[in-house]
């Protein structure tokens, strides 16, 4: 495709130590790396990472901007990171080489990807699962808006300013999401981009789209019995395009189930006839 910026969404890694599977069955590391292959299928312009980088804030290390920096270096594009509830927010280094202004709080960046701006913000949650943002992280906010980009602003925080399809989840997202939305009223905000909620969901604030992306380490089960959470494995990632005047999202599980079927595109050579072989099929 042309004329158009690509981003690829990982959120709520939840990386564990190399030797510790999470929740004794997931390899919170090597599905972190499936992950970062998977992005070279896409040719994303960025790789932005929503927050909940680890399972838990003392786990932090280095190893994480060593790999970033090498996927960053493979798919000729920067990696761009904030932090989530589970993280250390004072690590003062999420994505900040390749940022163009720097906040309040750790985490609160502006990018430029072309001519799309990406603002970073913290929305910090640590000891409360719901999170807050600070008057001075507001008036940050407001003072970046008040000049416009040629392709608007995409806004990336860990915790969704909306409610959701769970009661209790619901109650964890944003605190006073009132306040963000005056800020972000008649500004070129044309998306919040978010995690968090371990399941895909998409809400308004306002008149701006809200997109709480797939967890990379499990989801929610939105279905489970009633009073109870449930995660299940089922690892995914967005995908999200911006256009001159609208944008497209599209959550990519890494783990497919059994294909139905596989045929060529319209114009594209008959791939059965290719390979010799013939399978009725049924429409």
């Amino acid at each position: 495709m042309t004329g158009h910026t690509r981003m690829l969404q990982i959120t709520d890694l939840h990386l564990t130590t190399n030797s510790h599977l999470l929740y004794d069955r997931i390899d919170t590391w090597q599905r972190l790396c499936t992950a970062l292959s998977a992005a070279d299928h896409f040719s994303p312009d960025a790789v932005l990472v929503t927050g909940d980088l680890y399972n838990n804030a003392s786990l932090a290390s280095t190893e994480l901007a060593v790999l970033f920096d090498k996927a960053s270096h493979e798919l000729a594009c920067p990696v761009i990171a904030l932090p989530g509830n589970h993280d250390d927010s004072k690590i003062a280094a999420y994505g900040s080489r390749r940022a163009v202004s720097s906040g309040p709080e750790s985490g609160d960046h502006v990018y430029f990807i072309g001519n799309l701006r990406v603002v970073t913000l913290n929305t910090h949650g640590q000891n409360t699962l719901q999170g807050y943002l600070t008057d001075s992280q507001l008036e940050w906010l407001s003072s970046i808006l008040q000049a416009e980009a040629s392709l608007g602003t995409v806004l990336a925080m860990h915790h969704p300013p909306t409610p959701t399809a769970h009661e209790f989840l619901s109650s964890v997202g944003l605190a006073e999401p009132q306040r963000l939305n005056r800020v972000l009223n008649a500004t070129d905000v044309r998306l919040i981009v978010s995690g968090h909620l371990h399941f895909p969901t998409a809400s308004m604030l306002g008149t701006i789209p809200v997109w709480a992306g797939p967890a990379l380490a499990y989801q929610q089960n939105a279905y489970a019995p009633h009073g109870t959470l449930q995660g299940i494995d089922a690892p995914g990632i967005s995908v999200l395009d911006f256009f001159a005047d609208t944008h497209a999202i599209v959550p990519v599980p890494l783990e497919v189930p059994t294909a139905l079927f596989s045929r060529p595109l319209p114009n594209e050579p008959d791939i059965t006839q290719l390979s010799g072989e013939h399978h009725e099929t049924s429409h």
